[in-house]
């Protein structure tokens, strides 16, 4: 049995990233940030990346001031530009 959200539709156990992203209302490259950090759990099966419903509510319950500001991770984690 599938879990019900506050709209009423039916949510499925698990999401995609960019399920995840349209879920949060950021972006694809925010979402796999959170995935890679840790702070949404998920589960990889060979190149596909699950998130549970459930990592998305802990996610979304969690103290705010222990979440990663992800502009702030992805200002960190950005690679510096080589130099041809």
């Amino acid at each position: 049995m599938e879990p019900e959200s506050r709209e009423g539709t039916v949510m499925p156990d698990v999401m995609t990233v960019a399920e995840l992203a349209k879920r949060l209302r950021i972006g694809r490259s925010s979402a796999y940030g959170l995935v890679s950090s840790g702070e949404v759990r998920s589960i990889r099966v060979g190149r596909v990346i699950r998130i549970p419903a459930a990592a998305v509510d802990d996610f979304l319950s969690a103290d705010p001031g222990t979440a990663t500001d992800v502009r702030e991770w992805m200002t960190q984690h950005q690679q510096e530009p080589t130099s041809a």
